[in-house]
């Protein structure tokens, strides 16, 4: 098992790397949805290469520190209600296993949570900035059928104009976590 400093600068890289993806991801669903060609959309991507570029390693250190910060917060959460009133006692090895147990289970949900929301956030952004950059006046949010009431509501607004929030506040998709919103235009 590495080192706690060198663990935290490969999970860092690893998110890094999987958010450069994103936003190539995000650049051909702008590029297709406009028709844009390859060589039109990488000559625009500098633009959003500037605005993504040192700002993917950040955003990857800072999903790092926030999975961290829960997973602790849930640890010393599960613990206390195995202690109880007897704050004082030592921690038997069954309820140390019970703890483990219940922090992989939440752990698991919890990594998957952040990074589908992280992951559709980047793509959503992208393809946000790039609609922007080629001048697209007008964007949909579109739905699954069974969305949420506060997604459903954006997407009951119709087109809106570019660079105008949604009812529910935001610019693109997600909304919240687990978020399968997408922008389209009209």
């Amino acid at each position: 098992m590495p080192p706690p400093d060198e663990a935290l600068s490969e999970a860092t890289d690893t998110i890094a790397a999987i958010l450069k993806e994103a936003v190539e991801l995000g650049h051909a669903i702008a590029a297709e949805a406009t028709g844009t060609t390859t060589t039109t959309a990488t000559a625009q991507r500098g633009i959003v290469g500037s605005v993504f570029g040192d700002n993917l390693v950040a955003r990857a250190t800072q999903i790092v520190s926030g999975v961290i910060g829960s997973l602790v917060s849930t640890v010393q959460s599960l613990f206390a209600a195995f202690r109880g009133s007897n704050s004082g006692t030592p921690i038997d090895d069954n309820a140390v296993g019970e703890v483990s147990d219940d922090v992989t289970e939440w752990a698991g949900g919890y990594v998957d949570t952040v990074g589908i929301t992280e992951v559709t956030d980047v793509i959503e952004e992208t393809v946000f900035i790039d609609w922007g950059n080629q001048g697209i006046p007008e964007i949909i949010w579109v739905t699954e059928p069974d969305a949420c009431p506060l997604c459903q509501d954006n997407a009951d607004a119709d087109a809106i104009p570019y660079g105008t929030e949604f009812p529910g506040g935001d610019g693109y998709p997600p909304a919240h976590p687990r978020c399968r919103c997408h922008l389209s235009m009209p």
